[in-house]
């Protein structure tokens, strides 16, 4: 009698390690891309789960495109191929989306003097005491769509009339005011 040779592949299972991909932050509302890739794995096969015991498929695919956050989130990624097996819970790879809230006007201090002479300028100077490596952005408008300068010191142009500038703030941990909710100084102009 011949026997058959049957051959068995045990294949390892993936670890976190198999997995690459980086957390994000975005603003309250936008939306974030996630990528997913593996130089371990040959054929990868990324599953995201919303939840850490991985019941809850949130996507499967490289690219996940996260949209309408409001508060932090995380994901569980794991990856299965050719030459291996699914990643167990507990070996999953940890994605944060961090949710940063838009800046307000309690957000910015304004310092600087708020009275000119006409044909003079001003020098305005805004600081933070809440937002973690700070840019401030200048505008002539309301609806924040005239930027006349980014930075903390702004000097004005040659003032002829009373003028106001709104200052927004973003940083590491917000993201820039939304008009409404930028800080207004006004500059009267005395005539000389």
């Amino acid at each position: 009698a011949s026997a058959k040779v049957i051959t068995v592949t045990v294949k390892d299972y993936a670890t976190s390690a198999d997995v690459t991909v980086s957390n994000a932050q975005i603003c309250a509302g936008s939306s974030a891309v996630l990528m997913a890739s593996s130089l371990t794995v040959t054929q990868p096969v990324f599953t995201w789960y919303s939840d850490a015991s991985l019941t809850s498929v949130a996507f499967v695919g490289p690219t996940f495109t996260v949209t309408g956050l409001t508060a932090n989130t995380t994901y569980y990624v794991t990856v299965k191929g050719d030459n291996k097996c699914e990643n167990t819970a507990a070996d999953a790879k940890v994605v944060t989306v961090t949710v940063n809230p838009l800046a307000t006007t309690t957000d910015i201090i304004l310092n600087g003097d708020n009275i000119a002479c006409a044909g003079s300028s001003v020098v305005l100077t805004a600081t933070s005491p809440t937002v973690t490596n700070p840019v401030f952005t200048w505008y002539s408008d309301a609806a924040l769509t005239n930027v006349s300068f980014i930075g903390a010191n702004f000097t004005t142009p040659t003032l002829t009339t009373t003028t106001t500038y709104y200052v927004t703030v973003k940083g590491d941990n917000k993201c820039e005011n939304a008009a409404g909710t930028a800080r207004a100084i006004t500059l009267t102009v005395k005539p000389v």
